[in-house]
């Protein structure tokens, strides 16, 4: 038997939340999680209730560092090979790789052994599986704006290309996990690319052979979320890179450019940023339907005329742990880096257009992104349609969460949330007031609200009612503030019953439709 033991973050203090993790004492040096095996020998379903069976738990793998990787989209499984070694994810090289531990070992003893020159490349696997010998992965590793397959020989470690990862392609992936399926003689697995949504592709290892066995195309123009015109006009989106304002990362953003405007240097605008944050955008459809459809937004607006620049910023994945975890500069709450990588990106574009007329949109955490820019930067930005967006960083997080960073008291809002996850009584002190103090005016600074005085830009919310992942209050309390503030234009679409991202077709294409018809009349 195998299983992950994770601990809880932790701060110096034992509290909750803290850049930490747990230790058996209370503190905050422990690991992050330890993979764990138990021998079952002896153990079956007929044993009576209470009855112990099996050897003594070894802890054969402990991470330091961050958790179980299980961040974005993606399987990232345990498996066992054998009796003799346990498959895992670990990020200890940098990146999410799949490694091995020996199920003999014992950490506290020292005789655990790891292997990890099954995937030892330094890029992000985003998904494997195991089958008939063989770890199949859906990596980046031969370009890092992409994704592609490999098959790896558990016995020999030899490596085999299934699918190259291409600028234009993404491979082996999909919204629900297990985006590659094992079949006798070869793979099944997903593939998109620029003008494509997902299609089901067999490669048949004993023939050499690859063949679309179902796509997604339709036979002509549709008003569809996924191909809101005619796919003919669909352009290649550029791999561009620039750096960060603090110098600190290589950012990644597909460029929209529109057929025919090579020598147009006075193009209109649009940047996209994706939500997550923990995700990525490519220079093809996205295999998760809600980025499909944004990814067709962003070619819709190509095909009007508008320049588009779909970033991915700082906390997203692909670029390795340091970047998703934002390791250089605080992201979210602690700093809002991230919108600095997306301020960084509209700096960039007047290398390719000396227009001022550049709008922004995103959902979610893209919304967040939106509503900061017009929050610091309505200079820059001439609008932004900001869909489902976080407001405010202390509103959000203390209501919607379990988190006890601004917490005086235990939470008491509904569900598993009526656990108590404020402080216990040896921490209750005047040093957690001042904490907690200090954490709101943090994330009040990071937040759109703290800035609502540089707010100037027009703006459309988009938000359903019956949100659980924002809730619906953020958008009542950011029109609510910019009303009071009286010199804002504001325009709101409320979706009753709806839910993050919508759920109905036709709210999906009315979210869509009311973007562009925003931006195109306003920037």
């Amino acid at each position: 038997l195998a299983w992950i033991r994770v601990r809880d973050t932790s701060d110096s203090l034992g509290r909750q939340g803290g850049s930490g993790f747990q230790d058996d004492n209370g503190g905050n040096n422990g690991p992050a999680y330890s993979i764990m095996v138990a021998d079952m020998q002896g153990c079956s379903a007929h044993a009576r209730p209470g009855r112990r069976c099996g050897r003594a738990v070894r802890e054969v793998f402990r991470d330091w560092l961050v958790g179980y990787p299980g961040n974005g989209f993606g399987v990232k499984p345990m498996v066992f090979l054998g009796k003799e070694l346990v498959l895992f994810g670990t990020e200890v090289s940098g990146h999410v790789h799949a490694v091995a531990a020996t199920t003999a070992g014992d950490v506290a003893s020292g005789t655990n052994e790891t292997f990890d020159n099954f995937t030892p490349e330094a890029c992000t696997n985003q998904d494997w599986m195991v089958a008939a010998g063989l770890l199949y992965v859906a990596h980046n590793c031969d370009l890092v704006d992409s994704t592609g397959i490999a098959s790896v020989n558990l016995e020999t470690v030899a490596r085999t290309t299934v699918e190259l990862g291409e600028p234009h392609r993404v491979s082996g992936m999909s919204e629900a996990g297990f985006g590659m399926v094992a079949v006798d003689c070869g793979l099944v697995y997903l593939a998109t690319g620029p003008d494509t949504p997902a299609s089901v592709v067999f490669a048949n290892r004993c023939l050499g052979t690859k063949q679309v066995i179902a796509n997604q195309l339709p036979s002509g123009p549709v008003e569809s979320t996924y191909l809101p015109f005619n796919p003919s006009q669909f352009v290649l989106p550029e791999l561009v890179q620039f750096g960060s304002l603090d110098g600190q990362y290589t950012i990644h953003a597909q460029l929209f450019r529109p057929a025919n405007s090579s020598a147009n240097t006075s193009m209109p605008a649009v940047i996209f940023t994706h939500g997550g944050s923990e995700r990525q955008m490519y220079a093809a459809f996205h295999y998760c339907s809600d980025y499909a459809g944004l990814y067709a937004l962003n070619q819709y607006f190509a095909s009007q005329g508008y320049l588009v620049l779909s970033i991915n910023y700082r906390s997203g994945v692909g670029y390795g742990r340091s970047f998703k975890n934002c390791e250089l500069g605080g992201c979210g709450w602690h700093g809002a880096a991230e919108y600095q990588d997306v301020k960084a990106g509209r700096l960039w574009l007047s290398n390719v257009t000396d227009s001022q007329r550049v709008g922004i949109h995103g959902l979610s955490y893209g919304g967040l992104n939106c509503l900061q820019a017009l929050a610091r930067d309505s200079n820059l930005f001439k609008a932004g349609a900001c869909n489902a967006p976080v407001f405010n960083w202390v509103s959000g997080l203390k209501y919607a969460s379990s988190k006890s960073f601004f917490q005086l008291s235990p939470q008491t809002n509904g569900g598993f949330r009526n656990l108590p996850v404020g402080p216990s009584p040896d921490l209750m002190s005047p040093d957690w007031q001042r904490m907690v103090n200090a954490n709101i005016q943090l994330a009040w600074d990071s937040s759109p609200a703290g800035h609502l005085r540089n707010f100037s830009s027009p703006v459309l919310v988009l938000h359903g009612d019956s949100d659980a992942n924002v809730d619906f209050q953020e958008s009542l309390g950011l029109v609510r503030a910019l009303r009071r503030k009286g010199d804002v234009h504001v325009e709101t679409v409320v979706l009753p019953d709806e839910r993050h991202g919508f759920q109905l077709f036709e709210n999906q294409l009315l979210a869509a439709e009311k973007t562009f018809e925003f931006l195109a009349r306003l920037v």
